[in-house]
């Protein structure tokens, strides 16, 4: 996945908060914040780890009982095992997200 970069000039001018091509007015402002937005790369890779390990007790279980049905549930925790990789390469392949929050206090246009 490629993320677009782009660089947001923020300045205050003449009691004016610009934030790229956006105007505030300083007394308009209630609360300004930053929020980091950070993926769940720790849920993501415990969710794989939970499948792994869950397949692997699967096929133990199974080859201890001689279960005929543990093909059926290789396959099943197989498919969570795929899916647990792709979620696993995404919020590896995601950037983390700063984001600047203002409050006014005026009436919303």
């Amino acid at each position: 996945m490629s993320y677009k970069r782009e660089v947001i000039d923020i300045r205050v001018s003449q009691r004016i908060l610009w934030v790229g091509a956006e105007a505030y007015p300083l007394h308009n402002i209630a609360r300004a914040q930053t929020i980091k937005l950070v993926p769940k790369r720790g849920q993501a890779f415990k969710a794989l780890a939970l499948w792994v390990f869950l397949g692997v007790a699967a096929v133990g279980v199974g080859e201890l009982l001689g279960l005929a049905s543990l093909a059926v549930a290789v396959v099943v925790v197989l498919v969570f095992i795929v899916v647990s990789t792709i979620r696993l390469v995404v919020a590896l392949s995601t950037p983390t997200f700063y984001v600047l929050i203002i409050e006014t206090a005026g009436t919303p246009l």
